[in-house]
C-alpha cells in the first residue's frame, strides 16, 4: 500500500486540510482521482470522510445524501456520468480506505457500496451493469438515510 507521510502533508488548509487528513494516510483526494469518481460521487466520498470534522455531522452526511441521491436520479434515467473505464487500477483497496478512515459502522458501509459500484461498471454500460451500479447506490442511500435517522434521534454508532 503506497501512504502517504504525514510529515509532508502538514496543516495546509488549501492543499491538505486537516479535517480530511488528520489521523489518516489516505486523502479523500487519492480515493476520488483513483476511483476515477464523477463530481456527484466525488462529493459524497468528500461529506463522509469529512463527516463531523469541519461542520457538523449532520450537515456532512445529509450534502452527501444529497449528491448521492442527485447521482441515483441521473443514472436512472440513463445519464451515467460515473462510467467511464477506470485507467488505472486504484492505489488502493476499499478496505483499506475503510481501515485508514475509521468512520462508523454505516459510513462505512455506504461508502463500501458506492466505491464498488463505480469498480463493478469500469465504464461498462450495460443494463445489467447499470442496473446493479443504480443498485449498488440505492443500498448506499439507504444506509445513508438510516445514519441520518439515527444522529436525528440521538442514536448516532
Amino acid at each position: 500500500m503506497v501512504q502517504v507521510s504525514k510529515a509532508s502533508l502538514g496543516n495546509d488548509i488549501i492543499s491538505h486540510p486537516a479535517h480530511y487528513i488528520e489521523g489518516r494516510m489516505i486523502e479523500p483526494i487519492t480515493v476520488i482521482e483513483e476511483f476515477g469518481l464523477c463530481h456527484h460521487l466525488a462529493c459524497v466520498v468528500k461529506y463522509l470522510a469529512r463527516a463531523g470534522r469541519k461542520t457538523s455531522l449532520m450537515n456532512d452526511l445529509k450534502k452527501a445524501g444529497w449528491y448521492l441521491d442527485r447521482e441515483l436520479q441521473r443514472s436512472s434515467t440513463g445519464v451515467n456520468s460515473c462510467l467511464a473505464p477506470l485507467v488505472v487500477k486504484p492505489l488502493f483497496s476499499i478496505q483499506e480506505i475503510l481501515g485508514d478512515w475509521n468512520l462508523t459502522a454505516n459510513l462505512d458501509a455506504s461508502l463500501s457500496y458506492i466505491l464498488a459500484a463505480r469498480l463493478g461498471t469500469n465504464g461498462n454500460c450495460s443494463r445489467k451493469d447499470i442496473k446493479n451500479y443504480v443498485s449498488s447506490l440505492t443500498k448506499a442511500m439507504g444506509i445513508l438515510q438510516r445514519a441520518i435517522s439515527e444522529q436525528e434521534q440521538g442514536e448516532w454508532q
